[in-house]
This record gives structure tokens, sequence and C-alpha cells, in this order.
């Protein structure tokens, strides 16, 4: 991983970034304008003539993610909430004790779509998800990232113009940041 640089224009050295904040929580801002750094560095092979299903994405978010994870927390992959699974969830661990045992615990809810040819975009069934997971989980805020991989999505030089950060609200009146990429 190299030259990641923030939305800013600094330099980020992700394997030393301290993606804790002051209250132990993590600071998922960071991590996803950081995200957005490594995908646009990582994923312009997925959406290039590829016909990858979903997972092709999360496989590189996941890349991305369990380096900041090592050590401090845990992803949970399509993680179960009653019948339907949401992509990822980000357990970060608060504090610990003595022994390493987490004693606190900030969750993270991420949906993930891919917007391909010939389907509308997938916001509004996106936060309709997402809603749900939330509500299964007790959050009151989630993050969905959505995937252009439409042969009109920008590629080649127009790659690195690709995401774009919004915030959403659920049917039920919860917050979603919105990250398209």
């Amino acid at each position: 991983m190299r030259g990641f640089r923030s939305l800013d224009g600094l330099p980020l050295d992700i394997p030393n970034r301290c993606w804790g904040l002051a209250d132990g929580r993590l600071d998922l801002q960071a991590v996803l304008q950081t995200s957005m750094a490594f995908w646009r560095e990582n994923g312009e092979w997925i959406v290039r003539g590829q016909s990858w299903p979903e997972s092709a994405q999360q496989i590189v978010l996941m890349a991305f993610l369990q380096t900041l994870v090592n050590g401090r927390g845990y992803i949970d992959r399509e993680y179960r909430l009653g019948r339907k699974r949401l992509d990822l969830l980000i357990r970060w661990f608060t504090s610990v004790d003595a022994t390493g045992l987490p004693l606190g615990e900030d969750r993270h809810a991420l949906e993930l779509k891919v917007w391909r040819d010939g389907q509308k975009d997938p916001l509004v069934k996106g936060l309709e998800h997402i809603d749900g997971y939330l509500e299964r989980l007790g959050l009151a805020m989630g993050t969905l990232m959505l995937f252009d991989a439409r042969a009109t999505a920008p590629v080649g030089e127009d790659w690195e113009n690709r995401g774009e950060f919004s915030e959403s609200t659920t049917p039920a009146g919860r917050t979603v940041t919105v990250l398209r990429l």
C-alpha cells in the first residue's frame, strides 16, 4: 500500500494510522475517506469489462478494512440478521482489559450495492435494506457504499474522480452516509 492521500491531499500512512478517536471509538469518516483512496488505487480492474458478483467489491473493501482492525476489532462478513444478511459489520474495541479482552465495542454497519447496466440506481433499495439491519442491531446510523459498474462509469484517467460522499435518511429516519464509488 503506497501513496494514499486523504481528501485534503495529505499523505496517509495506513499501517501506522491511528483509527481511534480520543474516546476510543472508530473514526469511521477517516476510514471511509481512506477506503475511497484504496478503491481508486485497487478497484478499477473489477469494473473494467468484468462481470463480477457483488462479492468482488466486498473483497477489495475487506482487504483494506483488514489492515485497520487487526488487533483492534473484527469484521463480520455477511452478518446474519434474521433471514437477511448485512454485508459488513465492523466491531471496533473501544477499550480492553489487562489481558486484552474487549471491555467496550463500537459497531458500524456497512451495506454494499453494485450498480450495473440496465439497473436502477440502487440507493433506494440500499436504504431500505440497511434500515432493517440498523433496526435489528439497535444502531441509529450506518453506511451504504454504492459501486458503479455501469459501462458509463468513469474509468481510465477519469477513475480518480470517483468517490462522492452524501448523507441520506432511511425510511425509518436513520442517518446513512452514502459513498458512491
